[in-house]
């Protein structure tokens, strides 16, 4: 039996797909399979322990040849993770016969075992949307499911087109349960080493930020916002503690501005590591203060203590999975709006206050230290 599972093309998506691998695994412990992704998620999964093989290829653009390649392997189902119409449709040139995925963006046809969408149910309705990507309150609200799950229930729905009779994937959002897979590696923990000792941090509390959000502007808590939190927790922590940047070299313009606009020693370390060492980074901080972002999911995988700030998008559908995680939001009514850049006064995140997220940050790292958290 060869199953083949399209990744997600987000990084925090491949991060919280990796339950669902797991999964597969464990229903079908002599399969064999087969990650497809593209580069920019390779470095969350290329150490998943129940993978045979990751393919690293762009499917955006594939080629003649790349698709004659594909179609030799003779793959007997495709968990199709992305919802897009792209990936359903490249399925269907790889000619693999079982293709697993939820029925929306108008590929039904294109799927041979197509999972009915519930709107009501993978996404927080919106009191106020000022967007179509939005869901209107409905008269009987109910439970709103997490992206692990959904990961969960492709890959679920795929042994059953495969002929298994799997035991169903199940989700306890309270203790975060099936958790994150995010193998840090030796050779990431001694590059981190490395950094740490000729930095002169190997000793010192650090304080991890992530400005970023990759989305859109809409999801990015302000960053003088951000750095005053860092700042308050930072001092707090007494002298020695150090504000460090996870952000990546795509992000270095924001780093400036925190640079800037933080008193403290501040070093952009997420500009000199690969994901792998960059998930070996966070395992070291003593908290991290992150937008709804692939790093914040990255933390939650490694048991990172983990503050993050909500605005535009869905706090319930994409959590960080970690007892170890707070949310912070102060959602106006036109939340989660779900848009890339925000139209109006962006007060989803001007509402949220520096004090507010310090205070968090700390408890948590309070909670944890006294192992009221687990990871």
């Amino acid at each position: 039996m060869k199953i083949l599972i399209k990744a997600p093309n987000w990084i925090g998506d491949s991060v919280m797909a990796t339950p669902a691998i797991r999964y597969l695994r464990q229903q079908a412990p002599e399969a064999q399979l087969d990650i497809l992704c593209r580069k920019g998620v390779a470095g969350v999964l290329q150490d998943h322990p129940d993978k045979n093989r990751l393919i690293v290829f762009d499917d955006r653009r594939p080629t003649s040849d790349q698709v004659k390649e594909l179609r030799k392997e003779r793959y007997d189902a495709i968990a199709l993770l992305p919802n897009s119409f792209r990936a359903a449709w490249f399925a269907v040139r790889l000619g693999i016969p079982r293709r697993v995925g939820f029925a929306r963006a108008g590929r039904r046809l294109l799927l041979t075992h197509a999972i009915p969408y519930d709107r009501t149910y993978w996404q927080t309705p919106t009191p106020s949307p000022i967007s179509r990507k939005s869901r209107k309150p409905t008269t009987e609200p109910g439970p709103i499911g997490h992206m692990v799950e959904y990961y969960g229930r492709i890959c679920e729905a795929t042994l059953r087109a495969v002929g298994f009779s799997p035991t169903p994937f199940e989700c306890d959002r309270a203790l975060c349960n099936p958790p994150l897979i995010l193998p840090i590696s030796e050779a990431a923990v001694a590059r981190v080493a490395t950094l740490l000792e000729k930095e002169d941090l190997a000793n010192r509390p650090l304080v991890a930020v992530h400005p970023g959000g990759a989305y859109g502007g809409a999801k990015r808590w302000p960053l003088p916002k951000l750095a005053q939190a860092a700042t308050l927790v930072a001092r707090s922590l007494g002298g020695e503690a150090v504000v460090v940047s996870a952000a990546g070299p795509g992000e270095r313009d924001m780093n400036l501005q925190l640079a800037q606009a933080i008193d403290l020693q501040f070093l952009p370390l997420g500009e000199q590591l690969d994901l792998p060492s960059l998930a070996a980074l966070l395992a070291r901080v003593r908290v991290l203060i992150t937008n709804d972002s692939g790093v914040m999911h990255m933390a939650a995988a490694v048991g990172t203590p983990t503050v993050a700030v909500f605005g535009s998008t869905d706090w319930n559908v994409t959590a960080p999975w970690s007892r170890r995680a707070r949310v912070v939001r102060q959602s106006p009514p036109c939340a989660p709006c779900f848009l890339r850049e925000c139209p109006t006064d962006h007060a989803c995140m001007q509402a949220i206050s520096p004090e507010l997220v310090a205070t968090q940050a700390l408890e948590l790292i309070r909670e944890c230290n006294e192992g009221l958290s687990n990871g």
